[in-house]
């Protein structure tokens, strides 16, 4: 395991988007930010779970020249988007709640650990974009991101959320996490 620290220094009263996955590929970057956050009072760590964007079949209905159809299907379709976002919401809850319980026990205090998943705000928007976008709303000065180690060929054809991240997290320090 390799930890990369760019773009600036830490700094006292600190506060860190910790990068958290569904897929369970985050615990080395968890294990490394509760070493270096363990009895640290003066940093808050800040859970993060991306929801990717609604699916195709979400994002419109098929539409009716009759209004009176037209908001029935509106209707149904704003139940079915708030429907699966409470689902992905509490898809993603378990996966926060097993990395806070990971960092309170390697000495983590509670307090210092904030939770917080949201689905994308824009459908374009790449990951590196969004942890910059929350990162910055959370008034976070760092990010920690786990990476994946590729081989060779992969690593030339197939590019990391954490390069991207170099250019969309100026002003941030960069934890990568391999």
């Amino acid at each position: 395991m390799s930890a990369v620290i760019s773009n600036k220094t830490t700094s006292q009263a600190e506060k860190i988007l910790v990068a958290i996955d569904s897929d369970g590929n985050s615990a080395a970057t968890i294990d490394y930010v509760g070493r270096v956050a363990a009895g640290n009072n003066k940093l808050t760590l800040c859970l993060y779970n991306r929801i990717p964007g609604l699916p195709p079949e979400l994002r419109e209905h098929g539409g009716s020249e009759d209004p009176d159809r037209e908001q029935a299907l509106g209707d149904i379709l704003s139940k079915q988007v708030n429907a699966w976002r409470g689902q992905k919401q509490a898809e993603a809850h378990p996966v926060l709640e097993a990395a806070q319980h990971r960092l309170m026990a390697a000495g983590v205090s509670k307090d210092a650990i904030k939770l917080e998943s949201s689905w994308d705000a824009s459908m374009g928007e790449s990951l590196a974009e969004a942890l910059t976008r929350v990162a910055r709303k959370k008034g976070c000065q760092t990010i920690a991101i786990g990476r994946q180690p590729l081989s060779g060929l992969h690593e030339l054809i197939h590019h990391h959320t954490s390069d991207a991240l170099l250019h969309a997290g100026t002003g941030l320090a960069l934890w990568i996490v391999e």
